[in-house]
């Protein structure tokens, strides 16, 4: 099961714990080109089957689900690098 959120914000947030709080998500539509970050603990390279102890983020663009077609359903949302990089995991 997949459960996530977006919230885009006007300016940097420090992800150390000292700003952690219950929010509540309004439905409102993702806007293309919002910065967001995405955390996950993943895997960290495809040579390896390892789950990360340590939560990743990093900071992406939510972008067009467009080419990805059928393989997005309703309620996702697609962010990240078409040329690849930086993710989640990684």
């Amino acid at each position: 099961m997949n459960a996530g959120g977006a919230v885009c914000l006007s300016s940097k947030l420090p992800l150390d714990g000292s700003t952690l709080e219950e929010i509540s998500l309004r439905a409102v539509p993702v806007v293309q080109g919002c910065n967001c970050t995405v955390s996950g603990w993943g895997i960290t390279s495809m040579e390896s089957s390892i789950i990360s102890s340590d939560l990743n983020y990093v900071e992406v663009p939510v972008t067009s689900c467009d080419p990805y077609g059928q393989m997005v359903e309703p309620g996702m949302m697609c962010a990240g690098y078409l040329e690849g990089g930086k993710d989640s995991c990684s």
